[in-house]
């Protein structure tokens, strides 16, 4: 019954390293990107990374932007078009860049394993020549997403992803023609990888106590 009741332990040691590694929301600790474009790139308003907390000048247009948080991932999801919210503080739920396909890098505390990546945008459908993003690419793969119907922020999603590292590089795609795309928020999936360290020392500890049993009783049924 001692070894059985091992086996058992055992097996509830992996229960919990599976669970430990399902996928749920995860904040990473600093994101490094460009910042938005503005006025200096023929833009109505300034549509800058002004919440971001980090190094780099948040007020100058595609200044580098390292080592901080900001409007990307402050929990701000824009319900309207960029007409609507933006102004020329630049203090709007938007981050817009014109003409180019910024590139971003998402830093986590660990390694974990990326299951998705969500971007909430505008689809003004071309109004001042802003559309929907046209696509993502992650480790040399684009994922393209469909322009959705209608005339309102839109949610494109990435999903069934299987990435394991703890910085991730990606690059947000502009959809042709458009001249701008604009972002309120991003957000990812992901599941925390188990120090192997940690279930080893576990499985060893079980196993040793099975050992120490049987030695003490050598006629114990296996």
């Amino acid at each position: 019954m001692a070894i059985r009741s091992i086996v058992l332990a055992t097996g509830a040691v992996l229960a919990l390293a599976t669970v430990s590694v399902q996928a749920a929301t995860v904040l990473p600790v600093s994101y490094d990107t460009p910042n938005g474009d503005g006025r200096a790139h023929g833009g109505s308003y300034n549509y800058w990374d002004l919440a971001y907390d980090g190094n780099g000048s948040t007020t100058t247009d595609r200044a580098a932007l390292t080592g901080g948080l900001g409007d990307l991932t402050d929990g701000v999801i824009a319900t309207q078009n960029w007409n609507q919210v933006e102004n020329s503080s630049g203090t709007g739920p938007y981050v817009g860049w014109r003409e180019m396909d910024p590139t971003l890098t998402f830093h986590y505390n660990q390694t974990v394993h990326l299951t998705s990546i969500t971007l909430y945008a505008d689809d003004a459908d071309g109004l001042g020549a802003v559309y929907a993003p046209g696509g993502l690419t992650l480790n040399g793969t684009t994922y393209s997403f469909a322009d959705p119907l209608g005339l309102a922020p839109n949610t494109f999603t990435v999903s069934g992803l299987d990435v394991t590292a703890q910085d991730f590089t990606f690059t947000i795609n502009r959809r042709f023609p458009a001249s701008w795309t604009f972002v309120s928020e991003i957000t990812t999936t992901a599941a925390a990888v188990p120090e192997p360290s940690t279930t080893a020392l576990a499985l060893l500890g079980l196993t040793s106590l099975g050992l120490g049993y049987r030695k003490r009783n050598p006629k114990a049924p296996g």
